[in-house]
C-alpha cells in the first residue's frame, strides 16, 4: 500500500524520496493563509511554517500552531469552476497519501470525494489536529468521509489523538464503523501532537505516547494496519515503534531541523535497506 516509512504533512508537501511516501496536506475545504504548500519547495513558504513552531531543547521537543495552513481542496485540480462536477487532477497520486480535515461532518464527504478522485494511495482523515477547532461529531464525520468516496473507494486512515486524549475512543468507534462499511480492518496513524493551550507538543515527549498506543492498538486491533510516528529522528525510534507493533512510521520530527533531510533521513533509508 506505502512504504515502510512516510513522510508526515506538512513536510510531505515539500520532501519526498523514492524509498518514503509522502503525505500531502492536510486540506481543508476551504483555503486557510498563508501560502500554496503544495508548490515546490522554497525557503520562504518553509520559513513562514518553521516560524510558527519552538524548540525547547532540555525535553528535546517541539511546540507548534502551523494550524492547517493550506490552499484547500481545489488546488490539487485543474480550473475547478464552482459548476464543475467532475474536476480534473492536476496529477494522479497513486504514491501519495492526501490528508483531510473537516470542520462539519458534511465537509467530511465532501473532501474524501474529492482526494479520491486524485486516485492517492490512502485518504488520511486528521481527526484530531490540536491547533484547530474540534471536529464535530467524530463518529458521524468519519462514516460521512466513507460514504463520500461513493464507488471511488481508497484506503482511509484515522489520525488519532495520544493515549489519553481521546485515542482510544475514537479508535473503537471509527474501527467498528469501517468494519461495517467496508469489511476491511481499519487503518490507523498513532499519533497526532499532544494538545496543549499553546499548541501541539511533539519530539520525545511525543514518542513514548505514541509507543504506549501502538502498543495498545495492535492488542485491541490485531489486523489492522498501524503507521506509529511521534519524535522520530532516528533509525532507532524507527525499530522501537516497529517492535511496538507499527507496520509503518511516519517522520516530521526529525524534518523540524531542514538539514536533517539530507543527512539523517539518507542514514535511515540506508539503515533499513541493510537490516
Amino acid at each position: 500500500m506505502f512504504r515502510p516509512l512516510i513522510v508526515a504533512a506538512p513536510f510531505g508537501n515539500y520532501l519526498g524520496w523514492g524509498w518514503a511516501t509522502r503525505t500531502l496536506g492536510t486540506f481543508t475545504l476551504f483555503r486557510r493563509p498563508p501560502g500554496n504548500p503544495v508548490e515546490p519547495v522554497s525557503g520562504g513558504r518553509l520559513w513562514r511554517i518553521l516560524k510558527t513552531v519552538r524548540y525547547n531543547p532540555l525535553r528535546r521537543s517541539w511546540r507548534n500552531k502551523i494550524g492547517l495552513r493550506n490552499p484547500g481542496i481545489s488546488s490539487l485540480f485543474k480550473d475547478l469552476a464552482e459548476t464543475d462536477d467532475t474536476p480534473e487532477p492536476k496529477r494522479n497520486h497513486k504514491d501519495h497519501i492526501i490528508s483531510v480535515h473537516g470542520f462539519h461532518p458534511f465537509e467530511w464527504a465532501m473532501l474524501t470525494g474529492m482526494a479520491a478522485k486524485c486516485w492517492p494511495a490512502a485518504i488520511e482523515l486528521n481527526l484530531s489536529c490540536p491547533n484547530v477547532e474540534c471536529v464535530d461529531e467524530p463518529l458521524t464525520a468519519f462514516e460521512m468521509a466513507l460514504q463520500g468516496m461513493g464507488t471511488e473507494r481508497r484506503p482511509v486512515i484515522v489520525k488519532l489523538p495520544p493515549p489519553g486524549h481521546g485515542m482510544e475512543a475514537l479508535a473503537t468507534g471509527t474501527a467498528q464503523i469501517y468494519r461495517n462499511l467496508t469489511g476491511s480492518p481499519p487503518i490507523f496513524h498513532c499519533c497526532n501532537t499532544i494538545p496543549t493551550p499553546r499548541g501541539g507538543v511533539s519530539g520525545k515527549p511525543l514518542k513514548q505516547l505514541a509507543i504506549r498506543g501502538v502498543r495498545w492498538l495492535r492488542q485491541q486491533f490485531p489486523t489492522a494496519r498501524i503507521i506509529g510516528g511521534g519524535g522520530v529522528t532516528s533509525l532507532d525510534d524507527y525499530i522501537d515503534l516497529r517492535d511496538a507493533g507499527a507496520d509503518h512510521v511516519a517522520i516530521a520530527s526529525c524534518l523540524f531541523f531542514p538539514w536533517n533531510a539530507f543527512w539523517r533521513m539518507p542514514r535511515m533509508s540506508k539503515g533499513l535497506k541493510a537490516r
